[in-house]
């Protein structure tokens, strides 16, 4: 699995290669907006965790925290 980050003007582009979703590459984005950027941000690291994450328990030091 392969991950690539870029800015974008409003926010990130997370490229995502993996062999597991049929070779074909994946984009996570994150865009930045004026209220709530900082929930806005927990949503995204909650959807990597979810999706690419260590599947850990609750207590986990490698658990993503939003």
């Amino acid at each position: 699995m392969k991950f690539e980050i870029r800015h974008a003007r409003n926010g990130v582009v997370l490229r995502i290669e993996s062999e597991d979703h049929g070779g074909e590459p994946e984009e996570v984005v994150y865009q930045e907006s004026e209220s709530g950027n900082i929930e806005a941000f927990a949503d995204f690291l909650r959807f990597l965790l979810d999706n690419y994450g260590p599947h850990t328990s609750r207590y986990s030091p490698q658990r993503i925290r939003g």
